[in-house]
């Protein structure tokens, strides 16, 4: 069974399923380990990790910690809630109109973006107006109802996740930027990187993105260079704005763990575990 529990109520002899850390930065090779020592458990403390999930079938249990189903029912009812909330302050009138549009965004977009990965596999170059102007349709959706897009876009189509989830990472961090009240100009340019966050995974074999069950280790590390290819992709584009690698560089970082690493070097914004090589 699988529960997440807090690093605190590690011991030797638990097997860690997941050490719910940025993979790009954890302190061990592979992200499942069965604690051995103390000294295990201080590498995971010193890395800032706060909770981890264990496999109690594979080691040792801890009676009163949550099983990962629960968590995901508690975060799914969060989520509901949260969404419930924020429809019934809409005008019905409104929204129903607002949902029409999002829908025909959602398709238009998810087109767009099924092209622009074709495209790339064939090796040719984003075209980087194109990505623009679907990030202004959705962010001019998002500015008139935040709710309809938002709402739409956490609809799970297994067959089509990877263009529902990078338009939905997209249509968020525009949501995200618009309430820190950034500029029109920065806000496009953090949507473009939503959108396109995912692009490097077409340099990720299909049958390791498909496959159904725990990866292996090398695997794993496939996938995990997504992220690479993804930057050096974006970066051939010499239109694109840096704040948009700079979105793809980190998409899978934690926000404390990029704070500690430019921790003294903030005006630099270089980007060194992923190989990018632009700065912002």
């Amino acid at each position: 069974m699988i529960k997440k529990i807090k690093v605190d109520q590690l011991k030797p002899g638990i097997f860690i399923h997941d050490i719910n850390c940025d993979w790009l930065n954890h302190p061990f090779i592979s992200n499942k380990i069965k604690i051995k020592n103390e000294h295990d458990i201080d590498k995971i403390v010193t890395h800032g990790i706060n909770e981890v999930y264990i496999d109690t079938d594979k080691g040792l249990d801890v009676v009163d910690a949550p099983t990962k189903k629960d968590v995901d029912r508690e975060i799914q009812g969060e989520l509901d809630k949260l969404t419930e909330t924020k429809l019934k302050t809409v005008s019905p009138t409104l929204l129903k109109e607002e949902l029409v549009r999002a829908r025909e965004i959602i398709k238009e977009s998810k087109k767009a973006i099924h092209n622009i990965m074709e495209d790339v596999k064939l090796g040719k170059q984003i075209e980087i107006k194109q990505v623009e102007n679907i990030v202004e349709k959705i962010a001019d959706s998002i500015f008139q109802n935040k709710d309809a897009l938002i709402s739409l876009g956490r609809i799970k189509q297994k067959d089509e996740y990877t263009y529902m989830h990078s338009l939905s990472v997209c249509a968020l961090l525009i949501s995200f930027a618009e309430q820190l009240d950034f500029d029109y100009k920065t806000i496009k340019a953090i949507g473009v990187g939503g959108l396109l966050h995912d692009i490097g995974k077409v340099k990720v074999p299909i049958e390791i993105l498909n496959k159904k069950g725990a990866l292996s280790e090398e695997e794993f590390n496939s996938i995990k260079e997504h992220v690479k290819h993804g930057c050096n992709i974006l970066e051939q584009c010499t239109t694109i704005d840096d704040i948009s690698i700079y979105v793809t560089a980190h998409h899978h970082e934690r926000y404390n763990r990029i704070s500690l690493r430019f921790k003294g070097r903030r005006d630099q914004h270089l980007r060194p575990d992923v190989g990018c090589r632009r700065r912002i």
